[in-house]
């Protein structure tokens, strides 16, 4: 920490921040962007299990999302099924 001359607070994002960082990346990902989709992520992934959000986790579930759905032979969307299995193989359980 001494070699880094300046540090920056960087905050959680609040839930509106948020779906707005997955809708940008929804949109820079070609991966269709839907309310459903994120309010669900957010209730069942966050909400409920107490999960503190983070800037870079849409981004990094939507890449989970991205090769799943192409090893599925699917399009990338925010679907339960997706959402899911992108949680689950993203996020480490202790």
């Amino acid at each position: 920490m001494r070699r880094i001359q300046k540090k920056i607070e960087v905050r959680n994002p609040t839930f509106e921040e948020y779906r707005e960082i997955l809708r940008r990346n929804c949109e820079q990902l070609g991966v269709p962007y839907n309310e459903d989709g994120a309010v669900y992520l957010l209730r069942e992934h966050y909400v409920k299990s107490k999960r503190e959000l983070r800037s870079c986790q849409p981004r990094d579930l939507l890449k989970q999302i991205i090769g799943v759905a192409a090893y599925q032979g699917v399009a990338p969307s925010l679907s339960k099924d997706l959402v899911d299995y992108a949680v689950a193989s993203y996020f480490v359980e202790l």
